[in-house]
């Protein structure tokens, strides 16, 4: 077939294509849904036989769909007045699409003017309506995890120390090794052995080694395993009393876990406490590098001496052997604030013991915002019952570490407690709040929470008046004294924690402002019940080692008191048996003689202080026997 026939066979076409778009057109004015798919889908159809360079043209703008499609050789063949009659049914072509495409979107527009205006007009506005939005107001719990969600970068102190000193506290001190050359040749070969090792163990235990959720590992530290150490995930948090049957949010309870060969470690660290075999303890920490009681142990040692950056080394061995064990879902749980840990196991009331060691290491370091993140996480891990008692330190942590608004936040879900609870078990928090809030220049609220705190607790401030010698005691607190136990007990605790923040000549300002201003017959002198101290707050006192708070706390917990596993709840539930410990074998009220655990400290101490020269002879025998073999 000659190209000419070809082009009479696309004009038939053409005009059968015009002739149905214009019956299409006039047999529906309104122009519904289904004509316009017909009418579009019948020039889809038809241009299925056309030249495929129309097609593109057809997919483009309207401005483009006036570019003429190529020609081919055949076409160029048959001369001027054959060109000029294909461009001619072409142009045509394009116009009549071009009208069509003008006219659908004019259908289109004036639907949608017709549905806006006049809904009920319609009859498809009949049918039923769209099911509402679930609501996405937070529930209390929500709220919580929110409060307690875990920045994870800010648990690494190094993190802090540069953002105080920049990268110097990345390259090592000149002064020491200029000081001290045999010091400076020990550590050059500790770090050629720990590159050597960790070029060993290959790029995933690298990475490993330095990318941990808690503490990032040491090239000075032992390149050796947990020993056994794990933790699982154990399911929904049972204790959860905020949104019981709410799956979204559920919190997630994860336990620790010894295996066999911990189990056995562990029960030979118990025996040698309990038989005062202090060289025992020093071969489970040679042949366990990472044994979480041993390093506890070791680094309260190191505290005794004063050798406060030693016993920091022991507490973030232990918690980097804590985050190598982690599951690989507690950094979403943390960072959420889902994340739940049952004091009542053994293996998880370690990591609580670390934790609050490191704490209190970092604030000898003044490393604040570090500790506060730290003491948040306690807390977070098991805010119902709180077992450390973190919310009665975590305030001054707060504003030392000048986390005014996030203390704010906290302190607003714990004071929905009973008003009576406030009063004796968290006497703190109501003037800490208020203290915030005036840091965050909230004035009005800060004065009104401050006053609130006079009236409901004045022998707290009668007693803050006379730590920071202010004279003269107001009318409104003299005279002032702790109705119950626990009162006078965490009402010392505040006193002696949070004096030097105080301390201040604006936040003293602010104090004798509001109470100068308190009326006398505005205080509530009522009489209260007396109430007994509760064994988180008695844990709490003996933890923080202050002589004068140890004797308010009483004799049947001071008895039963253990460093390694201080106050086990009642509830207690081990995962496999231990020989029998100090604290177990004690029944209130008899006298226990702790003796034996404080001669297996002073032991160590003298260890650690003889194992040091060994040490450094053996450090130089070794440089001797490499210059010899050089």
């Amino acid at each position: 077939m000659s190209s000419r026939a070809i082009r009479r066979a696309q004009q038939q076409l053409e005009e059968e294509q015009r002739a149905t778009l214009a019956s299409a057109q006039h047999q529906n004015s309104n122009g519904t849904d289904e004509h316009e798919e017909s009418e579009e889908e019948a020039p889809q159809r038809a241009s299925s036989n056309l030249n495929p360079f129309d097609m593109l043209n057809d997919a483009g703008d309207d401005e483009q769909d006036a570019t003429a499609p190529e020609e081919s050789e055949e076409e160029h063949e048959d001369g001027d007045g054959d060109n000029e009659a294909e461009e001619t049914a072409t142009d045509a072509q394009k116009n009549q699409k071009t009208t069509t495409k003008k006219k659908n979107k004019k259908k289109k527009k004036s639907k949608a003017k017709a549905s806006t205006s006049t809904p009920a007009a319609s009859p498809e506005n009949d049918a039923t309506p769209p099911a509402p939005k679930p609501s996405t107001v937070p529930n209390d719990h929500s709220q919580l995890d929110a409060v307690l969600a875990i920045e994870t970068q800010h648990l690494h102190v190094m993190n802090e120390m540069r953002r105080l000193f920049g990268r110097v506290v990345d390259q090592p001190s000149a002064t020491a090794d200029d000081d001290n050359p045999e010091a400076r040749r020990r550590r050059q070969r500790g770090r050629g052995q720990a590159q050597q090792e960790s070029g060993q163990r290959g790029g995933l235990a690298s990475l490993g080694w330095r990318h941990n959720i808690f503490i990032k590992g040491q090239d000075t530290w032992p390149k050796a395993p947990s020993g056994g150490l794990s933790m699982e995930k154990v399911g929904p948090w049972a204790e959860c009393s905020f949104s019981k049957g709410s799956k979204e949010d559920t919190a997630v309870e994860y336990r620790f876990v010894h295996n066999k060969n911990y189990q056995a470690i562990q029960q030979t660290f118990v025996l040698c406490v309990e038989r005062s075999d202090v060289q025992g303890i020093m071969n489970i920490l040679q042949e366990n590098p990472y044994h979480i009681a041993s390093l506890l142990q070791l680094s309260e040692v190191a505290k005794s001496q004063s050798d406060h950056a030693r016993a920091g080394d022991f507490l973030e061995r232990a918690l980097f052997s804590f985050g190598r064990a982690a599951h690989s879902t507690l950094n979403t749980a943390l960072t959420s604030g889902t994340a739940r840990l049952d004091f009542t196991r053994p293996e998880n009331r370690e990591f609580w013991l670390a934790a609050w060691r490191y704490i209190e290491n970092l604030g000898m370091k003044g490393t604040w915002r570090t500790a506060y993140e730290w003491a948040k996480l306690l807390l977070a891990i098991d805010p119902e019952n709180d077992p450390y008692r973190m919310s009665l330190v975590i305030d001054q942590i707060a504003i030392r570490a000048r986390q005014f608004e996030g203390y704010v936040k906290i302190s607003g879900k714990l004071l929905q407690k009973p008003a009576e609870m406030l009063k004796h078990h968290f006497p703190n928090i109501l003037p800490s709040t208020a203290l915030a809030k005036h840091r965050l220049d909230h004035t009005d609220e800060a004065r009104n929470q401050l006053r609130a705190a006079v009236i409901n607790t004045p022998w707290l401030f009668a007693r803050l008046y006379k730590a920071l010698n202010i004279d003269p005691i107001p009318a409104s607190i003299w005279g002032s004294i702790a109705p119950s136990s626990p009162a006078h007990l965490l009402t010392e605790v505040y006193v002696i924690g949070s004096k030097a923040i105080w301390n201040t000549p604006e936040n003293t300002t602010f104090l004798t402002s509001i109470v100068s201003s308190v009326d006398r017959y505005d205080v509530d002198i009522s009489i209260m019940e007396e109430q007994p101290i509760h064994v988180t707050e008695a844990r709490h006192t003996l933890l923080l080692h202050n002589a004068a708070l140890d004797a308010l706390v009483p004799a049947v917990f001071r008895e039963v008191f253990v460093s390694y596993d201080p106050l086990p709840p009642k509830d207690n539930k081990p995962s496999y048996a231990l020989p029998t410990s100090i604290g177990e074998r004690a029944n209130p009220g008899e006298e226990v003689e702790q003796r034996d655990l404080q001669e297996v400290m002073e032991e160590m101490v003298r260890l650690l202080a003889r194992d040091a020269p060994e040490q450094d002879e053996q450090d130089e025998q070794d440089e001797q026997d490499g210059d010899d073999e050089v």
